[in-house]
């Protein structure tokens, strides 16, 4: 059955290759989301997704993504990536969208 939303990190700007590890934590870029998504769900984000990052209380960006929802980018589930990795992960607590080239939290 296909989630109601998926997400993918692309990107994570500190800690691009686990060759590198500045954090002291693999790479996370592949990581994807929520648990119940299926392949297609997680290609349809890579490809339809508006894109997202996460940052922490300082404002430090952690990682860089993709989110879609079918109920569209103004979903409660495009808090997703934040509810559902980025806080548990690295203690992210905002999260914010790409909108004409500028970055908007949610």
């Amino acid at each position: 059955m296909a989630s109601r939303y998926a997400w993918v990190i692309t990107q994570a700007p500190d800690n691009p290759y686990d060759e590198d590890i500045v954090l002291g934590l693999p790479t996370r870029v592949g990581v994807a989301g929520p648990a119940s998504a299926t392949a297609e769900d997680i290609r349809r984000a890579l490809t339809e997704g508006a894109f997202f990052r996460l940052l922490d209380d300082d404002g430090n960006p952690y990682y860089i993504g993709r989110c879609g929802s079918i109920d569209g980018p103004g979903s409660e589930d495009m808090f997703g990536p934040l509810d559902d990795y980025g806080r548990a992960d690295v203690g992210a607590t905002e999260i914010q969208y790409r909108v004409n080239g500028d970055w908007r939290a949610l």
